[in-house]
């Protein structure tokens, strides 16, 4: 335990993934003056209320969680970390279609999603990065205003190489004879 601590202190402002000890994913940030860590579910849900006050700012709806929409994205996350690990593009929509086929067949939704990736530390602010980031998109900032999405899925992956992937899943449901 002393030798994680000496590392991370030594790491200063950069994230450290790892797990802690009921195995759940997280992200902490340590330096002198701060020992918090962040959960990857808390990541999501602060992303996840951080969309839906943008949406009610714009007059919009909130957007329901939708548990398969949130695992879509985070095996898109999952995906992006993979492939950017292998010097690949670390952000694409690679693989939309087949996320868009399991959508509509599993959950009857047409879908529409939302890439970030972040890189540093992971204080309190990493959500809001993550999220502005988003935001400062134009066809991002287009699909969160979609009067029709009812429902999101939120998934974050934080790889080895200190980078934080999000995907944001928007469904739209799909009635008879639209897609």
């Amino acid at each position: 335990m002393k030798i994680r601590h000496l590392a991370v202190l030594l790491l200063g402002p950069f994230i450290v993934f790892g797990c802690n000890s009921s195995s759940v994913s997280s992200i902490q940030s340590q330096s002198p003056l701060s020992h918090e860590t962040i959960s990857i579910s808390q990541l999501e849900e602060r992303v996840y209320q951080l969309t839906n006050r943008y949406r009610q700012s714009q007059g919009l709806s909130i957007l329901k969680k939708h548990a398969g929409l949130s695992e879509l994205a985070r095996e898109h996350s999952a995906r992006l970390q993979r492939e950017a690990r292998e010097g690949k593009s670390r952000i694409h929509h690679r693989g939309y279609k087949e996320r868009l086929n399991v959508s509509r067949s599993r959950y009857q939704l047409s879908i529409h999603e939302i890439i970030s990736v972040q890189w540093g530390n992971a204080r309190k602010g990493v959500a809001e990065r993550l999220f502005e980031s988003y935001l400062s998109s134009n066809s991002h900032r287009r699909i969160l205003r979609l009067q029709p999405a009812e429902q999101l899925g939120i998934g974050v992956v934080v790889g080895p190489d200190n980078y934080v992937y999000l995907t944001g899943i928007l469904g739209v449901p799909r009635y008879p004879n639209s897609f």
